[in-house]
């Protein structure tokens, strides 16, 4: 059940972003997929890469629900290296505003 639950709380997300930008969700290109990611580590909380390949998994899993191709599959010129560089760029960020703002702890 909480596979359910975290699929249905994934594809709300995708589908947010989508209509922020003006894209539809399905059958989704290989751009969308792009700026969802760019999204997902560039915000003000990014997330963890665990939670970007799980939101990945679910936008699969839609298209092939729908008997649609994988669109992240296109997507992905770049390698988990690229994933793990922009989250490590984002919790950079993040460490910089901790420090700025005198709280202590890691990212």
């Amino acid at each position: 059940m909480n596979t359910v639950r975290a699929r249905r709380s994934d594809w709300r997300i995708f589908i947010r972003i989508c209509i922020e930008r003006h894209y539809t969700p399905l059958p989704d290109a290989p751009v969308v997929v792009r700026e969802f990611l760019d999204a997902s580590f560039g915000g003000a909380e990014p997330n963890s890469v665990a939670t970007v390949e799980r939101n990945l998994s679910t936008i699969a899993h839609a298209h092939t629900l729908a008997d649609l191709p994988d669109p992240i599959k296109s997507a992905m010129d770049f390698s988990r290296i690229d994933i793990r560089r922009a989250q490590l760029r984002c919790g950079a960020r993040l460490l910089e505003q901790r420090h700025a703002n005198n709280i202590p702890g890691e990212v």
